[in-house]
């Protein structure tokens, strides 16, 4: 039996100057097509009614309440001519960004429905979901928060770092609309995050048809400071671990980051059992039992991200990510005793190695237009440098020379450049997307090995 004790330590951030212990909320008050709506009615009322505190949004929509007490809370938004939307708060305890808020107008307002409260927002193309002060509170980084948050349709491993479709789909993750990758996911703060945007029907905007669900976090960052963090989470009796390091720095409009995670597994007794059936069209079926041997099995997964952030709210953003990965995998290795009816038995024995490496650079940009509209730009350069190895042989029970063997390798390197412009207007009930993507690739592999039989 193998016994997991996960350690998880996170430092908290320092020089920070947005406040931690005062709840707070704001926003932005629109209408459908993007437009701000002026002069809108925000109340503030606990679960059962009572009212607390209430404002109007400015000339550009925003809206902000402050020295709130640590509370459930109904935030009611109105305007003449539009539908009441109202908000659901649950223990607020620190300050909320809800970002901004579409009002309907009334006149598509059908007879008979009724306004409720609610911690989730829809839009055209997403639902936003207001995490709660519990889930924050409960969860250790970016993965734990989204599965304390049990969002319909997405299956959420914290401890593999994996979250896939209820069919098994591959979800993209980003962090402020900028693909992200599992060391920030990992590192990503719960407290800092403001809002979740779940695309449960991505389409063409995301360029990837493999893409069944997207999950943007919408994240606050401080004006100015330093935070960072450690995540341990290692096996006493064997060698298995995942650990992550991480700190940013945070001054005015810029951010810069630094990421390290290690994955690594060293066995010494890994086993592999199957059950192989040959069907034949002129023979009758084979079928052969192999019976797992104890064999070495282990790997390095090392992953280095170093990212610089520039942004300026609602005007542009601008990121920059370099990344290293570098996996060595000096024992793939297993053995098995191979039993066939009226046949001898046999042993085989599978040696491979694999290490690789590759680098990465990420260019990515991001211009606000008026109206809801935005121009985005992207650039990716990648190399891949793959060294491969096998070895196969199966021998006889008895001593003897292998019955069957053969082994091969491939030394691989690979270039390849990726540039992408996307446009996207938001109207009332559709979105408009475009965009040119551009892809050039060189490979060049060398293949080695024989085939005795």
């Amino acid at each position: 039996m193998k016994i997991l004790v996960c350690i998880t330590f996170i430092l908290g951030s320092f020089l920070t100057l947005y406040a931690q212990g005062e709840a707070g909320i704001s926003g932005k008050v629109s209408d459908v097509k993007g437009q701000p709506v002026s002069y809108a009615n925000i109340t503030l009322q606990r679960v059962d009614s009572t009212f607390v505190t209430g404002c109007t949004s400015d000339e550009k929509g925003k809206f902000v309440i402050s020295k709130l007490e640590a509370d459930n809370y109904l935030l009611q938004i109105s305007f003449v001519g539009y539908i009441t939307q109202v908000i659901r708060l649950d223990n607020l305890s620190r300050p909320l960004d809800i970002g901004t808020i579409q009002l309907a107008d009334e006149a598509i307002m059908l007879q008979g429905v009724t306004v409720k409260a609610s911690n989730v927002m829809k839009r055209v193309d997403r639902q936003i979901i207001l995490p709660t002060d519990k889930q924050v509170k409960s969860s250790t980084s970016g993965y734990e928060l989204l599965s304390h948050m049990q969002l319909a349709g997405l299956k959420v491993n914290s401890i593999e770092r994996k979250i896939t479709t209820v069919s098994g789909g591959s979800v993209q993750l980003r962090i402020n609309d900028i693909v992200a990758s599992t060391a920030q996911v990992q590192a990503l703060r719960p407290d800092e995050v403001l809002r979740v945007e779940y695309i449960d029907n991505p389409g063409v905007r995301y360029a990837d048809t493999e893409v069944e669900a997207v999950i943007n976090y919408i994240v606050r960052r401080a004006e100015s400071g330093i935070s960072g963090g450690v995540s341990f989470t290692n096996a006493v009796t064997t060698g298995f671990g995942d650990d992550n390091v991480y700190i940013r720095a945070t001054h005015k409009l810029s951010q810069f980051g630094l990421n390290y995670y290690l994955s690594y597994r060293d066995y010494d007794d890994r086993k592999v059992d199957e059950e192989q059936m040959f069907s034949f069209t002129e023979a009758k079926e084979r079928r052969r039992e192999l019976i797992g041997i104890s064999t070495p099995f282990s790997y390095q997964d090392h992953s280095i991200e170093a990212s610089y952030n520039l942004t300026k709210p609602e005007k542009y953003i601008f990121n920059a990510v370099f990344t290293e990965n570098i996996y060595n995998s000096p024992h793939g290795d297993y053995g098995q005793l191979i039993k066939e009816t009226e046949q001898k038995d046999l042993y085989n024995y599978t040696r491979s190695e694999y290490n690789y490496h590759s680098p990465s650079l990420d260019l990515y940009y991001k211009k606000f237009l008026p109206h809801d509209q935005f121009l985005a730009l992207n650039v990716v350069g990648t190399y891949i440098g793959s060294d491969y190895e096998r070895e196969y042989s199966e021998v006889h029970s008895e001593a003897g020379a292998p019955v069957s063997s053969y082994d091969y390798g491939t030394d691989g390197s690979r270039y390849s450049l990726i540039g992408e412009g996307i446009y996207q207007k938001t109207f009332d009930k559709i979105t408009l997307t475009g965009g040119i993507k551009y892809m050039q690739a060189y490979t060049h592999n060398r293949y080695t090995g024989d085939v005795n039989e």
